[in-house]
Parts: C-alpha cells; sequence; structure tokens
C-alpha cells in the first residue's frame, strides 16, 4: 500500500502502543569507492513470540537515500493509516543527524502520546567510549547503574575525572557530560517511565542485515 493511499479503515493497534525506529545505513560503491547513505524508518506494534525466536507484528518498513523525501512519505503514511489520538509512540534511535526527537514527533503529530529513547547500545558504548582509559570495573558500574542516577551523574562524572591523566582524558570526560546532559531525557528505560509493553526496542539495526 502507497503512503499516499487513504485505506477504507485505519488501522487498530490492540494495546495502543507503536514503536518506530530510524537509522542510516552507508552503502559502499564498487566504482571508486562511492559511499551513499540508506535511510530507513521501520513502524511495529508489538513483538510474538515463536519457539526460539521472536518477531515484529504490525510492521511496516520505509527505506531511501533522500532523508527528507523519506519522511515526508513516513508522515504521510502514519497520518492517514492510524487513528493517532488514543496511541502511545515510542521512538528509538542513536541520535545522528536527521533522527532526533523532533524528527519523530513530527511525523506522529497528533497522538495521545510520544516518548522518545535513545537507544541502549549506543548509550552504552558512547560511555564505554569516551571512558577507556577508567578501571572496567568503574565503567561497567556505571553503564549498569547510570538509569537509576541519570537526574545526578555528578559524583560519576567527578570520579571520570579522578581517573583523567592527559587533557584529552579530561576533554573526553566533559563530552561525556554534555552527551548526557543533552540525553538525560531519553534515556531512562520503559520501565523506568512506567510503559508495560512487550515491544523490544533496538531491532532497527539488526534489519540492517537483510538490506
Amino acid at each position: 500500500m502507497k503512503a499516499t493511499e487513504v485505506p477504507e479503515a485505519k488501522e487498530t493497534v490492540e494495546d495502543g502502543i507503536m514503536a518506530i525506529e530510524g537509522d542510516g545505513l552507508v552503502l559502499k560503491g564498487k566504482e571508486g569507492g562511492k559511499k551513499e547513505e540508506l535511510h530507513r524508518v521501520q513502524i511495529y506494534t508489538g513483538v510474538k513470540k515463536s519457539d526460539n525466536h521472536t518477531e515484529l507484528t504490525g510492521t511496516h518498513y520505509f527505506e531511501g537515500l533522500d532523508r527528507k523525501a523519506l519522511v515526508r512519505r513516513v508522515t504521510c503514511f502514519i497520518q492517514n493509516h492510524y487513528d493517532l489520538t488514543n496511541l502511545t509512540v515510542i521512538s528509538n534511535c542513536d541520535g545522528g543527524a536527521g533522527y532526533q526527537f523532533s524528527d519523530f514527533d513530527g511525523m506522529v503529530e497528533g497522538c495521545k502520546v510520544h516518548h522518545h529513547v535513545r537507544d541502549l547500545y549506543h548509550v552504552n558504548k558512547k560511555i564505554r567510549t569516551r571512558l577507556n582509559f577508567c578501571p572496567r570495573e568503574f565503567v561497567n558500574t556505571m553503564v549498569r547503574e547510570l538509569y537509576g542516577v541519570i537526574q545526578d551523574v555528578r559524583p560519576w562524572i567527578d570520579t571520570a575525572m579522578s581517573f583523567a591523566k592527559t587533557e584529552k582524558d579530561i576533554e573526553e570526560v566533559r563530552k561525556l557530560e554534555a552527551y548526557i546532559e543533552r540525553n538525560k531525557a531519553y534515556i531512562p528505560t520503559l520501565k523506568q517511565r512506567g510503559i508495560k509493553t512487550n515491544i523490544h526496542l533496538g531491532t532497527a539495526e539488526t534489519n540492517h542485515r537483510y538490506l
């Protein structure tokens, strides 16, 4: 079904929750090593468990080399196919250019509530990369406990700073602090936000393999 096509009846979502994820995939060309970025957005409304694997349900996938055109197409599809009035939307991404809260918020304008989540894998990776000079035990503990102290990360930042030995180390800690401050509204997990759902976020990159 085309994004611009208006169905006779809007698609229903059983538990009133829809997930939307976006990400970019760099494609390397064979000739001259030219690179292009394929932009992807996926929508799903649930997860079905079968034997030893899970399967997304209510899925719709969108791809394109022009990100702005893709966003317009997805926005048109969502607005035409869903009754957003009573729909809770959960968006998830790594925070790259073009994949921010505002980008998803425009797609789902009119929904009941929109929760934006910074992808867990990328938050953990950012911490480990910035603090690679710190003791592994400290970093592991910070990754594990960050979500319970997100509103007050100063003790963690101060401790990380105490491990710094060079100006570069100090700069890495400052960059991490700024990253957490920018994203602290998006870092708490769904459980911490009181959202009960069987939806598992972070599947967009897994589906890159198919493409």
